[in-house]
């Protein structure tokens, strides 16, 4: 398992490096894409991650032209990320290249070993989960 996890991040780094994507930013992208507008402790949440790595990343991702920052209306503490177009198609990207890496890790895998596999891997998760 720990293989399969070196694997993909080998070929995930290398993938987003080649599309001006920091490899620890696709899942901030992707969370960001399904909730516009959080916070940075909301992402911090939504993503497992502490709040001085979300400022960091967000900051790059700002940079890049992939999120903009205002700092909210009501309260001036806080700062909420936007996915600004170029972030979208960025995040359409990544889900593409999840795609495609899923389609050929399971290159010969009938419909039936597909579902069984996935269904170990979330009992795996689960076992794994320290909230459970």
């Amino acid at each position: 398992m720990v293989e399969i996890g070196q694997l993909h991040r080998k070929l995930s780094h290398s993938y987003f490096i080649r599309h001006d994507i920091s490899p620890s930013t696709p899942l901030i992208l992707e969370v960001l894409f399904e909730n516009d507008g959080a916070s940075m402790n909301t992402l911090a949440q939504l993503t497992h991650r502490d709040n001085g790595s979300i400022t960091s990343s967000i900051k790059t991702l700002t940079k890049k032209g992939f999120v903009i920052k205002i700092q909210d209306s009501k309260d001036k503490r806080i700062n909420l990320a936007f996915i600004t177009e170029k972030g979208k198609k960025a995040v359409q990207r990544i889900k593409d290249y999840h795609q495609k890496i899923e389609e050929k890790g399971f290159l010969g895998f009938n419909e039936e070993e597909k579902k069984l596999f996935l269904s170990y891997l979330e009992r795996i998760e689960k076992n794994l989960d320290p909230k459970a």
